[in-house]
This record gives structure tokens, C-alpha cells and sequence, in this order.
């Protein structure tokens, strides 16, 4: 996290002053003040164009972020109901798939989450462990109405957490286009250029600081936000964590989640 900071506002320093200053040398003694007016009216329409870019792709970053947090969140209901209606549906199957849900909650935490962020791709255990619920339940017997309301209602469950799961990959296999950046930082340079009539004096320094600080610290983030999954992500499983740790990591033994 820290590495990364460093690397978006820093480089964004870099690019806008070297830009700045490379200018100024190459035009030496052609820059006259007489060219303030247009490199204002310049910067500010390139500023402008630069900001709404940058407004609609950190929202819609945003938009993603919170679309997988309502996505774990789905999928957390969704087991807690299950886990519950094998409760009320009884019998030594349904204390197996109590079991097997608690697996699966637990791989999911452990290792699927930081797979996501490494390899952006989901736990072929958990992949496993989540088909051998669903054919588990599918053939659970039922031999009174009840049972079968319970195990309708709980193979439904299941498989929109399978359409949960898809979801979750394929937010972790969406980036944020390249040229996304290559405009960005190709608008950063102009901008910081087009300010080569203006002396580099402190006021003028100080404008250019606060500029590709804001700029750099926005582009930092929309990087993370791209990287849902990571430590800056801003996704955690938390209520698969709040649901493991209510109800199931009694019936995890240590050690069980092997990737």
C-alpha cells in the first residue's frame, strides 16, 4: 500500500514538473508572457477534460467495489439460510452438509480471497467443495412435503451462490482499460506543459504541488479500487467471516483449507 502511494503521487510529481521544467528549456527564450492567456485557456480546457475522466472511471471503480460487497454479502445470507434449514431439516446428511458449508466459508476466507488478488482466479477447492453441496442437497431424500419445501428451497439457495461466485471472478478479471492510463498520464504532461509561460516562481510551484498531489493520490486509488481483492482493496469477506465465526468454525478442524 505504502509502495504504491509512493509510486502514483510520486510519479505524478515527476511527470508534471519534469514536463513543466523540460518545456520551459526547450523553448529557452520563445517564452513570453504574452502566451499566459493561452496556456491559461489551454490548461483549464485540458484540466477539465482530464477531471471528468478521471470522476467517471473512479465511480465507477466504486460501483464495482460495492457490487462485490453486496455480492459476499448475498452469498453470506444465502449459506446462513441453508446452514439453518438443514438444522430444521435433520438427519446425519444435513449435519454432513452443515460441515461442508463450513468448509466452504472457511476456504473461501483463507484462500480463494487472497487468490483472487494474486492469480484472479477462484479456489478449484472451493469450486469442489460448492458442487458437492449442490449435488448433496440435490439428492437428499424427502419423503414429506416439509423436507421437500426445505430442500427446494435450500438447492435454490445454493445455486445462487454459485451465481455469486461468478460474479466475484468476474469482477477479480475486470481492469481498468490501458488506455485509460495512457491518456491520463499523456493529459498530465500536457497540462503541466501548457504552464510554461509562468515563471516557476513559489506561488506557481505551489499550484503545480497541489495539483499532481490531488491527481496523483486520485489515480492511487483508482489503481487500488481496480485491485478490490488486495489488502487496499476496499473488499473483504466480512460477512462470510461474521457467518464462520457465529455458527461454523466450530465444525472446521484446524488446518483444513488446502488451497
Amino acid at each position: 500500500m505504502i509502495f504504491s502511494s509512493i509510486l502514483f503521487v510520486g510519479g505524478t510529481f515527476a511527470l508534471t514538473f519534469g514536463s513543466y521544467f523540460l518545456m520551459r528549456y526547450v523553448l529557452g527564450e520563445h517564452r513570453v508572457l504574452e502566451s499566459q492567456d493561452l496556456a491559461s485557456s489551454t490548461a483549464f480546457r485540458m484540466a477539465a477534460l482530464l477531471g471528468l475522466m478521471l470522476a467517471l472511471v473512479f465511480s465507477q471503480e466504486l460501483s464495482n467495489l460495492n457490487k462485490l460487497n453486496q455480492t459476499i454479502g448475498r452469498e453470506a445470507n444465502k449459506l446462513e439460510s441453508v446452514f439453518h434449514d438443514l438444522k430444521q431439516y435433520g438427519g446425519p446428511e444435513a449435519a454432513e452438509l452443515q460441515r461442508d458449508i463450513a468448509l466452504y466459508v472457511h476456504e473461501v476466507i483463507e484462500v480463494e480471497w487472497p487468490l483472487l488478488d494474486v492469480n484472479k482466479q477462484l479456489s478449484p477447492n472451493a469450486d469442489q467443495l460448492w458442487a458437492k453441496l449442490y449435488d448433496s442437497i440435490l439428492n437428499l431424500p424427502a419423503p414429506d412435503d416439509r423436507q421437500r419445501w426445505l430442500r427446494n428451497r435450500m438447492l435454490t439457495q445454493i445455486s445462487e451462490v454459485g451465481d455469486e461466485r461468478s460474479t466475484r471472478e468476474i469482477v477479480a478479471l475486470t481492469d481498468v482499460n490501458p488506455a485509460f492510463w495512457v491518456i491520463t498520464f499523456v493529459g498530465i504532461s500536457a497540462i503541466a506543459a501548457s504552464f510554461l509561460a509562468f515563471p516557476p516562481v513559489f506561488g506557481n510551484m505551489i499550484l503545480l504541488t497541489i495539483y499532481a498531489g490531488y491527481v496523483g493520490t486520485v489515480l492511487f486509488f483508482i489503481n487500488s479500487f481496480d485491485y478490490p481483492f488486495s489488502e487496499f482493496g476496499g473488499a473483504q469477506p466480512v460477512a462470510l467471516q461474521i457467518l464462520f465465526d457465529h455458527y461454523l468454525q466450530p465444525l472446521v478442524p484446524p488446518g483444513s483449507a488446502q488451497g
